[in-house]
């Protein structure tokens, strides 16, 4: 058994402050700051403000698609896909799944059939798709900047009708996502 040859009151004066941690913090205090404000610039790059989204649906450079009148409104922002049949295609499937799209992302989720492929002219193009998926991640990526599903306006009557029912604590920036 070892035996100790100090007492208690030695033993608590004796113990080193670490002024290193102090440094430590700092450190990670400014990294976290700098980590905050470089997601604060992504935010700011990536959202819109309403006002950006009501000129650009006034100006047709924005398209609500939850408030489609015909699948030709959408050929114009296809371009990006080559063939004019694959286009129609790509247009009456996004035409059908509008209306009730909870956000532009729901288009990255539309699925075709290998049957519809075959059906369609021009809709060898699509049977190269991992998973069957009516838009490619390219495709998508380049088309979402150029979709929204609700309006200003909607979103505003969504927010306040979420605070009348008690639900304030919904995040307001997690709502600004789903219209953009």
């Amino acid at each position: 058994m070892a035996v100790t040859r100090s007492t208690a009151s030695a033993r608590v004066q004796s113990r080193p402050t670490i002024a290193w941690r102090r440094g430590e913090a700092l450190w990670l205090l400014a990294g976290s700051l700098v980590l905050l404000f470089g997601f604060v610039l992504v935010y700011q790059a990536k959202s819109r403000t309403f006002a950006q989204i009501e000129s650009g649906l006034a100006g047709k450079q924005l398209l609500d698609l939850n408030d489609l009148s015909s699948r030709e409104q959408l050929l114009p922002f296809l371009g990006i896909i080559a063939e004019p049949a694959e286009r129609q295609f790509v247009a009456r499937r996004i035409y059908d799944a509008s209306g009730g799209l909870p956000n532009v992302g729901a288009l990255a989720r539309l699925r075709v059939t290998e049957a519809e492929i075959r059906g369609t002219r021009g809709g060898k193009a699509l049977g190269g798709r991992r998973g069957l998926a009516l838009l490619t991640g390219e495709q998508f990526r380049q088309l979402k900047p150029s979709f929204v599903t609700r309006r200003p306006a909607q979103f505003r009557r969504l927010r306040q009708g979420d605070q009348e029912r008690g639900f304030a604590e919904r995040e307001p920036t997690r709502l600004l996502a789903e219209i953009c």
